[in-house]
């Protein structure tokens, strides 16, 4: 009597329990669904929608950085001609009564505005997508509480607590997946912004020096018009 009575209570409490999962994964499914679209499109977001603002900021940035690479160099016009002459002979790099390293300077004067727009678009941009990512978790998270409220007993609140901690653990993770790709990213800029610089100074020095202009004449005033109007055209 009161062992089958037992055994009873516990096999309809198991299939309760098993009713109530099933009811969960259907009503689940096409929550998890949007939510594994919009993780793609916030990880599409990072592969190819932040790149592509990066490029366009960094263009923004050339432009601001150009009156500081100005000045610079027409700091350098007070040099000797023999230093301004050995320094693009060199391809751009020269140590001598002055150091003079056109890749570096040039670079170092885009790094100011570069930090400035990187700031106010990139980081922020990124900001607002994860933003939206966690408020669409809030929403989701919303409607299974509104699920469980309505299912009464059935459903212990401890289950839909645990489901809101899974989920902000998620959006923790895409937020640091977000970190991490930012600051691999300004890495790679920093990088590729400086190895690009480098190698248009020294295919510009050598074409100098290939058309025979570092020779003769007027050489001091052609490397001063080579400096402001082809260097860093």
């Amino acid at each position: 009597g009161l062992l089958r009575t037992q055994w009873e209570a516990d096999t309809r409490a198991d299939e309760e329990a098993f009713k109530l999962q099933e009811d969960l994964n259907r009503f689940l499914e096409p929550l998890r669904r949007q939510l594994l679209v919009r993780q793609g499109a916030f990880r599409e977001f990072l592969r190819q929608g932040l790149p592509a603002q990066i490029e366009a900021r960094i263009a923004e940035a050339a432009l601001t950085a150009k009156e500081e690479i100005s000045s610079y160099l027409r700091a350098l016009e007070a040099c000797h001609w023999a230093t301004l002459r050995a320094a693009v002979r060199r391809g751009g790099t020269f140590v001598g009564a002055r150091h003079i390293d056109l890749p570096n300077e040039l670079t170092l004067r885009f790094e100011e505005p570069v930090a400035v727009v990187w700031s106010k678009h990139i980081l922020a941009a990124l900001r607002k997508r994860t933003r939206e990512l966690g408020d669409d978790y809030v929403g989701l998270v919303g409607q299974v509480a509104v699920w469980a409220k309505e299912q009464g007993t059935r459903v212990q609140p401890k289950l839909v607590e645990a489901l809101h901690e899974d989920l902000k653990g998620d959006l923790r993770g895409l937020a640091s997946v977000g970190e991490v790709a930012i600051d691999d990213l300004r890495e790679r800029v920093k990088t590729q912004l400086f190895q690009s610089v480098s190698e248009r100074v020294r295919k510009k020095c050598l074409a100098f020096v290939d058309g025979k202009r570092d020779v003769g004449a007027g050489m001091k005033k052609r490397l001063v018009h080579f400096f402001h109007d082809e260097l860093v055209s």
